[in-house]
């Protein structure tokens, strides 16, 4: 008995020291970019096909005209927060390749999500004193920066809102809409259902401000499979 009790030691030692690692698996985390993500889609959803007609009565909306589908969804300030600097989140973690002004948005941020070839754009967004520059590591949930004061050139002269798209492959490419389906199926990914999937409440009140995680159980027959070895043992 006594020759076995070292042996069994440095195994019991070791068991504990490496199935944690078995226990959880950290999956990759995700966020919402906005909270309340799924209320504040009123106008234009992914794919909503924008012709003249949409723009009728909605004049001071839209002071600019873009046609075609829809090439993301546009979360709409709610009632009360027009003057309110609404905190932008990374949806995934990975690296900011672009920031700046383009036509059409005002400000812009580009990020290549980790593990995919996806670039996640952020439109009409602050870029002023921006701390995340080109280059810089973001985590899901990290804030970026805050919408950009609606009518203004932080908006490119549009609404308060935020122009969230996920983008094929890691490029800078910044059409807001597509001539025709075929065009939007082979340059952007639908981001309600690519959250819809990585995130737990396909409905949520409000986003969460630290990423969620997933985890994978350890199976349960790992300890009894142990429990009846040092069994055997005794």
């Amino acid at each position: 008995m006594g020759k076995r009790i070292v042996p069994v030691a440095v195994l019991i030692f070791l068991f504990f020291l490496f199935i944690p690692g078995f226990t959880a698996r950290a999956a990759p985390s995700w966020a919402y970019p906005l909270e309340n993500y799924w209320q504040r889609q009123t106008l234009k959803p992914f794919a909503k096909l924008v012709d003249p007609d949409f723009y009728i009565d909605r004049e001071r909306l839209f002071p600019n005209r873009f046609y075609g589908y829809h090439a993301g969804v546009d979360l709409e300030v709610l009632p009360g927060e027009d003057e309110m600097a609404l905190p932008v989140y990374a949806v995934g973690s990975g690296v900011v390749d672009f920031v700046g002004p383009v036509s059409g948005y005002g400000g812009v941020i580009l990020q290549y999500l980790d593990d995919s070839k996806i670039t996640a754009l952020y439109g009409h967004v602050k870029i002023a004193g921006l701390k995340p520059r080109s280059g810089t590591r973001v985590t899901a949930g990290e804030k970026l920066t805050v919408l950009g004061r609606g009518y203004s050139p932080e908006t490119g002269g549009e609404r308060p809102h935020l122009h969230f798209a996920l983008a094929t492959g890691h490029r800078h490419y910044f059409a807001g809409h597509e001539k025709d389906l075929a065009s939007l199926n082979a340059n952007w990914l639908d981001p309600n259902n690519f959250l819809a999937y990585r995130l737990p409440s396909p409905i949520p009140t409000s986003s969460p401000l630290a990423p969620v995680t997933e985890t994978v159980a350890a199976l349960p027959s790992l300890w009894f499979r142990f429990l009846a070895w040092l069994n055997r043992l005794f």
